[in-house]
């Protein structure tokens, strides 16, 4: 089996209507969102940015996006969101995903997906990658799959409808099962 690595990963919310002109650099530090010094800041009534050197996060009336720049912070994703949501439980929340990627070195794609002869014949040169859609309780997950190289580079979207604030904030406490579940089915996939 290749080695895994979680390599990237993001948290989004989405809802009928946020309120961009809310989410300054001052109001995200005071609210305990951010704890270092933003280096990019766009504060506008239909879109706010606040860009440190670990995250990025991207508010629009749509969607809020949190995202790690570096691996190393990744975990610190779900408590941002969390504080967020506390803040503004009022919003109208509709859906929230939590988006990893994960690399496999070594992981031939191919030897899960085996080209017949025709596929073969169609394509002189080809990568093979896949789509896969499956459930993980209140989750739909989408399992985009890629050669890249000598790696293959695994996309998890883990989605789930939510109607209320508090829905979210017990979707942010399974973020570690999630992460989990996710490289569990990579170690299966790949054994």
């Amino acid at each position: 089996m290749g080695k895994i690595t979680l390599s990237g990963g993001n948290i989004v919310l989405v809802a009928n209507t946020h309120n961009p002109s809310i989410v300054s650099k001052e109001w995200a530090t005071e609210k305990g969102m951010i704890d270092e010094p933003v280096i990019n800041f766009v504060h506008t009534p239909a879109l706010s940015v606040i860009e440190t050197d670990n995250l990025n996060i991207i508010l629009d009336p749509d969607r809020l996006q949190v995202l790690a720049k570096k691996v190393e912070v990744i975990d610190k994703l779900p408590k941002i969101v969390e504080i967020y949501v506390s803040s503004l439980p009022e919003i109208p929340y509709t859906a929230m995903g939590f988006n990893l990627t994960y690399q496999v070195m070594n992981g031939d794609i191919e030897k899960l997906l085996i080209p017949s002869e025709r596929f073969k014949k169609a394509f002189s040169e080809y990568k093979l990658g896949g789509i896969v859609v499956f459930n993980f309780d209140e989750f739909i997950v989408t399992l985009n799959l890629k050669s890249n190289d000598d790696k293959t580079v695994a996309n998890f979207n883990f989605h789930s409808n939510v109607k209320k604030s508090e829905e979210i904030l017990e979707r942010l406490k399974r973020y570690e099962e999630v992460k989990e579940s996710a490289k569990n089915v990579l170690e299966v996939l790949f054994e």
